[in-house]
């Protein structure tokens, strides 16, 4: 089932936790693809996001005026080259820009991001690190 999801994802980990690389470079292939799939679901959220409002950013209604200012502001001083750090302020400012009038996929996708995340074994990891 996780090939529909993520197809070649266990080429990709067989790719990742080959016996022949040294484990720390398996950790930073890791860690380097997980920030990448980040990259693609806050730009995935804040493009539906802007779509949805671009009535609103471009107008300015008084109602989310400081929103959408602070949204305007960000893309214009952040974005010439976006970092992950630029990439997750305007995913917040879009966060809180949604509100009821949003389409339900809109808010299922805000939902996901308000969700708590358990890290299960990393955080018996992190755990037992601090012990």
């Amino acid at each position: 089932m996780e090939e529909i999801y993520f197809p070649g994802s266990k080429d990709f980990i067989k790719k990742i936790l080959n016996d022949n690389k040294p484990l720390d470079r398996a950790f930073v292939d890791i860690f380097q693809n997980t920030i990448n799939v980040i990259e693609l679901a806050t730009q995935i959220f804040i493009i539906t996001t802007l779509r949805n409002y671009e009535e609103s950013i471009l107008t300015e209604p008084e109602d989310k005026k400081k929103k959408v200012r602070e949204i305007k502001n960000t893309v214009k001083k952040r974005f010439t080259a976006p970092s992950l750090g630029s990439l997750l302020k305007l995913t917040n400012q879009c966060f809180y820009l949604i509100d009821e009038t949003a389409p339900p996929k809109l808010m299922e996708m805000k939902a996901v991001f308000d969700q708590y995340i358990t890290l299960g074994p990393i955080g018996n990891f992190i755990d037992d690190l601090e012990k």
